[in-house]
């Protein structure tokens, strides 16, 4: 082999070698950024785990919200039911009391109590009526 020949391969050599040292620096490079999103993606995956927690958290906070809504609106619905239940008992007792009215020829209510009912009788009226308006 001659010096020629020593000197090509001493520059394919160098060259290789050249080349070797790009490709490392390119995997190193490389493995930087798989090591960057690895991190990056184990923190999303926390912020996710966080994200679901809270979604669960909230959910059971808008179920109880719902049922306690539901109960109120039962509650509302009853008062207004008792409500009417009371206001038709007082319509019937304003009727009742404007009959007797027109019975008696303009007496007075005092008058009505003593002749015509009891208060004792007034009273177990009234009662019998609500009782039969409830439902």
């Amino acid at each position: 082999m001659s010096e020629d020949d020593l000197q090509g391969i001493q520059t394919n050599l160098n060259g290789l070698s050249s080349n070797q040292k790009k490709i490392t620096h390119v995997l190193q490079q490389s493995l930087t950024i798989i090591n960057s999103t690895r991190l990056a993606i184990k923190e999303n995956r926390q912020k996710i785990d966080e994200i679901l927690s809270a979604l669960v958290t909230l959910t059971q906070q808008l179920r109880n919200i719902s049922t306690s809504l539901e109960k109120q609106v039962h509650k509302l619905d009853y008062f207004v039911n008792a409500n009417l239940r009371v206001s038709r008992a007082v319509q019937e007792v304003q009727a009742m009391t404007s009959e007797v009215c027109s019975h008696v020829g303009g007496g007075s209510l005092m008058d009505i109590n003593e002749c015509c009912v009891s208060r004792k009788n007034v009273r177990k009226s009234r009662k019998d009526k609500l009782y039969r308006i409830k439902t």
